[in-house]
């Protein structure tokens, strides 16, 4: 036989039980006797109306390579004479757009950042060949072209 309790609010209650309202009673005398769920009966469960929300901890995603290719993309601006610096940022870049999507806009722009001063690079470095072989073909034709002794 099991013992009812008084709730806060007036309710009975068995042990290990919901509300004793879901159960069928049997009175003998003025003690009251609960009369647990049979195999055929479902267990009621008790309603929480006041379900208090778990805080939600969001992790911070990584964006190290967006991050580092969008600071090297800035520096490749005053040190793009180097190619290693844009070159780096280039494929720093990519790497950080395919892995890190929540860096994506960083990566984007340090790639073009550093795309832009490479190619300004082998641009200067391509004008910088025309110029030698120019200036050593006019040479070299000045040398063959020149009177002979």
């Amino acid at each position: 036989m099991r013992r009812a309790s008084v709730a806060s609010d007036s309710t009975l209650y068995a042990e290990g039980h919901s509300l004793l309202a879901d159960y069928p009673a049997v009175s003998e005398g003025t003690a009251m006797t609960v009369v647990p769920p049979g195999p055929d009966q479902p267990n009621p469960q008790p309603q929480n109306p006041y379900i208090q929300a778990q805080p939600v901890y969001l992790v911070a995603q990584p964006k190290g390579l967006s991050v580092t290719s969008l600071v090297l993309g800035l520096v490749s601006i005053f040190f793009g004479f180097t190619f290693f610096v844009p070159l780096t940022g280039l494929i720093l870049g990519i790497l950080g757009v395919r892995r890190e999507p929540a860096g994506r806009g960083m990566a984007i722009a340090g790639s073009v950042l550093s795309g832009i001063m490479l190619l300004g690079w082998v641009i200067v470095a391509g004008f910088f060949v025309l110029f030698w072989l120019g200036l050593a073909g006019a040479t070299g034709a000045a040398v063959l072209n020149s009177p002979s002794q």
